[in-house]
């Protein structure tokens, strides 16, 4: 059925239907630099740095900059994380704690 016949038949304006049918099989592009990391491999990487807080070793910044870099490098993906330090960036580790609030940073308290 065609989107003149609709429109006469709902009583729809034919420009109303041509747009709302445009925007839905419209393709989303994203702008910018594509992620390191996909969004199943970040999930892999906060479950992981989730266990090791039960363990009993919460990450801190250092630790989850140098484990991203790790599985990167694991997963032979293309990066432009620190060679030398062997460490994420500090922009890449301050976006990756605003997309998943659940990993917390923690400090490590002595024992008396």
């Amino acid at each position: 059925m065609g989107i003149n016949k609709i429109s006469r038949q709902f009583g729809i304006p034919s420009r109303t239907l041509r747009r709302r049918y445009a925007v839905k099989n419209k393709t989303k592009f994203r702008m910018g630099k594509h992620p390191v990391l996909d969004f199943d491999n970040v999930k892999r990487l906060v479950k992981h740095m989730l266990k090791l807080g039960e363990a009993g070793f919460p990450p801190n910044r250092q630790a989850i900059r140098m484990l991203a870099y790790q599985f990167a490098e694991k997963l032979n993906l293309k990066h432009n994380f620190d060679h030398d330090n062997e460490m994420a960036g500090g922009a890449w580790f301050r976006s990756f704690i605003e997309r998943n609030p659940e990993v917390s940073i923690r400090q490590a308290e002595g024992l008396y």
